[in-house]
């Protein structure tokens, strides 16, 4: 295992495997993830997935961005995307325009809501060891460059581990 001044770890050619190496005592844990990309329709919508680890619930915000990236340089922009969080097969959570959310307040408290109200919010608990994937999508199958993100909110209350499964 090779291992930088820093403590992080690298594959080693012998082994072809990692061995994580941290100083201290606490473990580097991941708080953001994000993915920009170009959002189609039917089956070239963006999909994301996640999960957390820990062993207690996570509060996590999950934004689709569009609009707001164009003041970053970014051209042919999602004008209106929406999310759905998906447990399994099973939808448990919807936004398009994050001020419409009966938690819009918490949304706004958490420091995560987006810019622009054509911006889509999601903030709710998920549980440890639970995959979720997240659908972006544009409202009345528009297109564009959009990023859809998961942030934890209150991941300092108990450290855990984000996995990620496929693109977010």
């Amino acid at each position: 295992v090779a291992t930088n001044s820093r403590g992080n770890s690298a594959a080693s050619a012998a082994s072809n495997s990692v061995t994580p190496n941290f100083a201290g005592t606490s473990i580097p844990r991941l708080k953001n993830i994000s993915t920009r990309g170009k959002v189609e329709t039917g089956d070239n919508i963006m999909i994301g997935g996640f999960i957390v680890g820990g062993s207690g619930p996570k509060k996590v915000v999950i934004t689709g961005r569009g609009p707001s990236l164009a003041a970053h340089g970014v051209s042919g922009t999602l004008a209106d995307p929406a999310i759905r969080l998906f447990s399994g097969a099973t939808a448990i959570a919807f936004n398009d325009n994050w001020q419409t959310a009966a938690n819009a307040a918490e949304i706004t408290a958490s420091t995560f809501a987006p810019t622009n109200a054509q911006e889509a919010a999601i903030l709710t608990t998920v549980t440890p060891g639970v995959p979720y994937t997240v659908h972006l999508t544009g409202v009345g199958n528009t297109t564009g460059i959009a990023i859809v993100e998961k942030i934890g909110v209150l991941d300092l209350l108990d450290e855990g581990l984000l996995q990620t499964v496929c693109g977010l």
